[in-house]
């Protein structure tokens, strides 16, 4: 008995950590893309500067949009990170795109 109130103590303390999630922001203008794969190739073939025709799934990310990082276990370093916009879509983005938010204002707001 003392051993489940113990879990349960745990499972409680671990929740709030668990739901935070960090704020990003875009360096410079880059694309997103719903698949990773799809990002993977348009790097590999040098065109992911290449704003004209776009593969679908695929947008432009402004400088300066904010976007969240929904915290993943075991998540790592990786060349590409998935990320929340402000309409609620996941996208995957090259992870040296992308800064720390300096945390002025809400993620949301506009700057």
């Amino acid at each position: 008995m003392m051993f489940r109130r113990t879990i349960a103590a745990v499972a409680l303390a671990a929740m709030p950590a668990s739901a935070h999630a960090e704020a990003w922001m875009v360096k410079s203008s880059t694309l997103g893309c719903r698949d990773r794969e799809t990002l993977v190739k348009l790097d590999a073939a040098g065109a992911s500067q290449s704003l004209d025709a776009l593969p679908a799934g695929c947008v432009v990310l402004d400088a300066g949009e904010r976007l969240l990082d929904q915290p993943v276990m075991g998540g790592g370093f990786s060349d590409y990170v998935e990320l929340e916009r402000r309409d609620g879509s996941m996208l995957f983005v090259r992870s040296s795109a992308m800064v720390p938010d300096p945390g002025i204002g809400s993620v949301y707001d506009e700057r």
